[in-house]
């Protein structure tokens, strides 16, 4: 189902994960649009979110937002707004599922399909469901903006980027992004990963082999001496710079420089064997969840794309809407798994 061109496909729902199971509906809706009036102004965000350079010193173990967005226009009446036929001689039926079909888990109710069901089961007291969410847009891209930033003007940072700004804005690694909507508008700094392979690399610079801590390029002493003129040269620089972008280039550099120590913090919580699974939400998931666990990270993005389905609809795009169900189920059970459920907040939608 095209995102654009179908009704119900802008009439989204909204999948969220709450750590406590008592969330009012009415108080998430105003925090929602709190967030919503606070994204009209990026510029007041980037001077309100200064980097603290205290934080750097400690680990991060705040809540822990994270977003799934299914690229590309997921068909709500396939999930969990779902429209089935009265009968076999229903006319044009929007789906091929009978009404009667229809499965509920407590109060959510949802399309009938198999992989669905343990899903719903195991969740749904810690479920909250938005249906009827209308996006005012039949374009994919202003969609995907709009679902993400509450805004569908241009230059909006994303939900994910303002709370990062708003809690760890100084970290190298507090945004982890895979794709999707993550336009920051500077008041954050965002990180994307799309190698995991090439994180013992990047954290081990000094290395020849990034598994063997006996052969390096230099001594302890050799770095331990580039470290310090490298510091001394930034010092000396900083003194000399008054244009306000040369100021933020070089902060920048030096931040990036300092994101080697934070990597190789993260290399002792990452798991010993990546899913193979081919479901893509779970590897970035095992990388998002090590990064909180190691106080790097506070909030972070993941993507499954190829819902933009026209042709062969019901075959192409139910597996699809499967995946980011399971996807969802690996990601909190990684977090328990790591022993920071508890700081997990998800919240799942699409363009």
């Amino acid at each position: 189902m095209d995102g654009g061109a179908d009704l119900h496909a802008r009439r989204l729902p909204l999948l969220v994960r709450i750590k406590e199971a008592n969330v009012d509906r009415r108080d998430f809706m105003k925090l929602a649009s709190l967030a919503g009036v606070s994204l009209v102004s990026p510029l007041g965000l980037g001077r309100a979110f200064a980097s603290d350079p205290n934080l750097l010193n400690t680990a991060y173990d705040g809540m822990f937002f994270v977003t799934i967005h299914a690229a590309g226009g997921w068909d709500p009446t396939s999930l969990c707004d779902p429209k089935g036929r009265a009968n076999e001689a229903a006319d044009n039926p929007m789906n091929m599922y009978f009404t009667g079909d229809i499965r509920t888990a407590g109060n959510i109710q949802y399309a009938p399909v198999d992989r669905f069901t343990p899903i719903f089961e195991k969740y749904y007291r810690r479920l909250l469901v938005f249906n009827g969410i209308d996006t005012s847009t039949n374009g994919h891209m202003s969609g995907t903006r709009h679902i993400w930033s509450g805004n569908l003007a241009e230059g909006t940072p994303s939900l994910t980027a303002l709370h990062s700004a708003a809690v760890a804005a100084g970290r190298p690694l507090t945004f982890i992004s895979n794709g999707g909507y993550d336009y920051t508008a500077d008041v954050v700094a965002r990180t994307r990963i799309n190698n995991v392979g090439a994180l013992a690399r990047i954290a081990f610079p000094n290395r020849v082999d990034p598994d063997n801590g006996s052969a390096l390029y230099h001594t302890d002493a050799t770095m331990g001496r580039i470290q310090a003129a490298r510091k001394a040269r930034r010092d000396e620089a900083a003194m000399h710079t008054s244009l306000h972008k040369e100021r933020k280039a070089r902060s920048s550099l030096f931040l990036a420089r300092q994101g080697e120590n934070e990597l190789r913090q993260l290399t002792a919580f990452l798991p010993e064997n990546f899913d193979n699974s081919g479901n893509p939400i779970k590897r970035q998931a095992q990388l998002a969840v090590a990064s909180y666990k190691a106080g790097l990270t506070s909030s972070a993005s993941l993507v499954h794309g190829g819902f933009d389905t026209h042709n062969n609809h019901d075959n192409r795009h139910i597996p699809l809407l499967a995946n980011v169900l399971e996807g969802l189920d690996f990601l909190v059970e990684e977090a328990e798994r790591q022993g920071v459920a508890d700081k997990l907040v998800v919240v799942v939608g699409s363009d």
